[in-house]
C-alpha cells in the first residue's frame, strides 16, 4: 500500500485495540500508565511498523483518558526524500488522530552514523522534546524481538546482567525520567500480521535492508537461524530469561543500597573499600563502576582496563593509574583517591586508523591518557653512543634517524602492520612483537604507532625502532620521540 494514499488513522487505531486488548501489553506498563494519565507523555515515533503500531494502540486504548499525549519524531537526514517521506506520513497519521508531533532534524552530513552515534542523537532529542511538554514518560516501540537482538548483541560484547536484560519494559531515571515499553512482550510477526490484516500502511527503513550495521546482521543472518534451530517458542524463553536477569540484577542493586546506607559512595574523591571486605565479586564492581561515574572517570577505562582495576581493588594491592590526562586513581591500603596531576591545557586527541602528521614541536595528549612528544635534536658523541648501545628504554623514548624531507604521522595499530625491527634482517608483524614482549592485549589497541611516508613503520612504544631509522655514529641530528 502506498504510504500517499488516505488512511483513516483514528479507524485504523479503533481497529487495532479492539484486536489487541490492554491484557496483551505488559502488564507493568499498562498499569503504570493507567496510574499516569494526569501526566504529558511522549511517544516517539519513526513511521516503521513497531512504533506506529504502538501509537495506535496508544491512541485506542489511551487517549480518551489522556489528552495530553504528544508524538516524537526524529529525522536523522540520512536517507533523503525517503527520511522526508517517513515525517510526512507521521505528520499526516498525528494530523488525522489530532495529537500533537515535535520533529527534531539531523544533520547528513555528520561523519560518525554508527548505531550507537545515531541512538545518543535521537535520544538527545527525545529528552528536549519532553522538557518541552513539561513530560517525564517517554513510550518507546520496542518489541520482544529487539529484545533477542540486544542480547545477543550485548553478550557478544562482554555485557552483564544489567546489559543483557535491556531494554526494560518500564526503565526509571534519576530525576523522574521514565522509559515505558508496552510491547515488550509482543512479537514481530504477530504486529506485521496485525497490522496487513486491518490494511495500516507503515514505513521501511531501507538501511534495514543491508548488513552495515551489527544489530542488521544479528536480525537478518542469526535470529532466523536460531529460531529455526530451536523447539519449542524462542520468544517465551527470550522474555523469560531477561525477566530472570532483571530480577537478579535489581536483588542485587537493592542488596548495594543496604550495604551503603550507612556507607554512601561519596561524589568526591576518596572511597574507602573496606566495608566490602568478604562481599561477592559483583558488589565490588557495582561499586567500583558507580564511584568512577560519580566522579566523571568511568569513561577513560575500557571493559579490560576496568577488569584490571577491579581484581587490584578486591585483592587490596596498591596502585596508581591516569584516569585522563590531569587525574590519577591512588589505591593504597584499601582507600580509593583521586588526584590531580599536572595540568594540560592541550586537548585530548584520539587516534584512530587515520594517521595524524607530526612534526618537531609536536606535544599531543593521547586519549590513553599519555603525552607523545616530539622534538629535532643535535647528537653529540656521548648521546650517539647511548643510543647506538641500546641504553633508551623502548617503552618512553624512541631515536631516529632524520632528515627534513621526511614525513612523519602517528596511527593506531592496523592488522597486518609489519616492519623490520632494528638488527632483524626482515620483516615481522607487530601482533607477533606484541605476543614476544608481553604487551597486554589492553594495551596493543591505544599505542602509537609513528609512521614515516615512503619508509613504513619506524616506532611504536615498547619496540624497537625500525632498521631504516637506525642512528650510527654518521648521524648529524635524529627525531626524539617521547611517550609519557
Amino acid at each position: 500500500m502506498s504510504l500517499l494514499a488516505a488512511t483513516d488513522w483514528p479507524k485504523a487505531a479503533r481497529t487495532l485495540s479492539k484486536e489487541i486488548s490492554l491484557d496483551q501489553l505488559h502488564p507493568q506498563c499498562t498499569d503504570f500508565l493507567l496510574n499516569k494519565t494526569n501526566e504529558p507523555w511522549g511517544i516517539t515515533c519513526s513511521g516503521g511498523s513497531d512504533s506506529l503500531f504502538l501509537l495506535l494502540l496508544i491512541y485506542g486504548h489511551f487517549f480518551s483518558k489522556n489528552k495530553n499525549i504528544y508524538v516524537f519524531h526524529y529525522n536523522h537526514k540520512l536517507r533523503g526524500k525517503e527520511s522526508d517521506e517517513e515525517e510526512k506520513f507521521v505528520s499526516a497519521c498525528c494530523k488525522e488522530l489530532n495529537i500533537s508531533l515535535i520533529c527534531g532534524i539531523g544533520d547528513p552530513l555528520i561523519k560518525d552514523k554508527s548505531e550507537g552515534s545515531l541512538r545518543k542523537k535521537r535520544h538527545l532529542f527525545f529528552n528536549e522534546a519532553l522538557e518541552k511538554i513539561g513530560g517525564k514518560i517517554l513510550l518507546l516501540g520496542h518489541q520482544i524481538n529487539d529484545v533477542a537482538e540486544m542480547m545477543l548483541m550485548r553478550i557478544a560484547r562482554g555485557s552483564g546482567t544489567g546489559g543483557i536484560c535491556a531494554p526494560r519494559a518500564i526503565h526509571f531515571f534519576k530525576g523522574g525520567k521514565t522509559h515505558v515499553r508496552p510491547l515488550l512482550h509482543v512479537g514481530k510477526n504477530f504486529l506485521l500480521e496485525k497490522l496487513e490484516e486491518a490494511g495500516i500502511p507503515y514505513c521501511r527503513d531501507s538501511s534495514n535492508e543491508g548488513d552495515y550495521y551489527f544489530r542488521n546482521r544479528i536480525r537478518r543472518n542469526v535470529i532466523p537461524e536460531w529460531e529455526a534451530a530451536c523447539i519449542g517458542d524462542i520468544w517465551k524463553g527470550v522474555a523469560r530469561s531477561r525477566e530472570l536477569l532483571e530480577e537478579d540484577g535489581l536483588a542485587i542493586e537493592k542488596w548495594l543500597e543496604d550495604i551503603l546506607d550507612s556507607h554512601q559512595i561519596p561524589k568526591a574523591a576518596t572511597l574507602n573499600m573496606t566495608f566490602l571486605h568478604g562481599k561477592p565479586k559483583a558488589l565490588y564492581r557495582r561499586i567500583l563502576h558507580k564511584w568512577l561515574q560519580y566522579n566523571d572517570v568511568s569513561n577513560h577505562f575500557s571493559s579490560s582496563s576496568f577488569d584490571i582495576l577491579l581484581n587490584k581493588v578486591i585483592h587490596g594491592e596498591d596502585f596508581q593509574i591516569n584516569a585522563g590526562n590531569i587525574q590519577k586513581i591512588i589505591f593504597k591500603e584499601k582507600i580509593l583517591v583521586l588526584e590531580s596531576i599536572k595540568k594540560c591545557s592541550m586537548p585530548i586527541h584520539p587516534l584512530a586508523e587515520n594517521s595524524t602528521d607530526i612534526s618537531p614541536g609536536t606535544i599531543l595528549a593521547l586519549s590513553n591518557c599519555k603525552f607523545l612528544e616530539v622534538k629535532e635534536i643535535i647528537l653529540d658523541e656521548q648521546l650517539k653512543k647511548g643510543i647506538i648501545s641500546g641504553k633508551m628504554d623502548p617503552n618512553s623514548v624512541a631515536y631516529l634517524r632524520y632528515d627534513k624531507t621526511m614525513n612523519f604521522s602517528v596511527r593506531l595499530w592496523r592488522a597486518g602492520d609489519r616492519y623490520q625491527p632494528l638488527g632483524l634482517s626482515g620483516t615481522r608483524k607487530l601482533q607477533d612483537l606484541f605476543i614476544d614482549r608481553k604487551i597486554p592485549r589492553q594495551m596493543r589497541g591505544v599505542l602509537p604507532v609513528i609512521y614515516e611516508k615512503d619508509y613504513g613503520i619506524a616506532w611504536c612504544p615498547g619496540l624497537p625502532i625500525a632498521e631504516a631509522f637506525r642512528v650510527d655514529l654518521s648521524s648529524v641530528c635524529a627525531l626524539q620521540l617521547t611517550y609519557t
